[in-house]
């Protein structure tokens, strides 16, 4: 594999503005959305509230701050506050530097894309270890036990949730 001499923030700048990563995930988040419309329509239930914001937004990667997340010592950058759109738990950038882990966890009620954009790690899904290097995408359904670790230096993933039920 050919390594760019660009630090990890400078490589993650030429995935996120990648229009196949953009395009793939905007159409998943619209599939979502969509489907869980039609169910609610089917149903008799009124479809959802538009979304809250009224413009969209720009932002660029190197002006957002670090925060904490609910994983001890894990960093993240936060694109979209979670349920800004609804049912959307957020779009963050967060870094695990090496050794650093997140804990096995579930969501009754939410899937988890993860998209790796620079280093290498491993996801624990149900028990079974899957690797993961720059260009893995990782989707998680309700219910799935999972965890990650930083195998060698950091580790930066682009991820967003879906919620699908009452709960978040």
């Amino acid at each position: 594999m050919i390594r760019s001499s660009r630090r990890p923030h400078e490589q993650m700048r030429g995935y996120l503005s990648g229009p196949l990563l953009v395009a793939a995930l905007a159409v998943f988040t619209l599939g979502i959305l969509v489907g869980k419309w039609q169910e609610r329509r089917a149903v008799g239930t009124p479809p959802p509230p538009p979304p809250s914001p009224q413009h969209g937004s720009v932002l660029h990667l190197q002006d957002l701050p670090f925060q904490t997340t609910s994983h001890a010592g894990i960093q993240k950058k936060q694109f979209l506050q979670p349920f800004e759109i609804p049912n959307l738990s957020g779009f963050q950038v967060a870094t695990l530097h090496q050794g650093e882990s997140v804990s096995i966890h579930q969501h009754k009620t939410m899937h988890e894309v993860f998209y790796v954009l620079w280093g290498k790690g491993t996801f624990t899904i149900n028990g079974v270890d899957h690797p993961a290097s720059e260009g893995t995408m990782v989707h998680l359904v309700p219910g799935e036990k999972h965890g990650i670790q930083s195998d060698e230096g950091e580790l930066i993933l682009a991820y967003f949730g879906i919620t699908v039920g009452d709960e978040k």
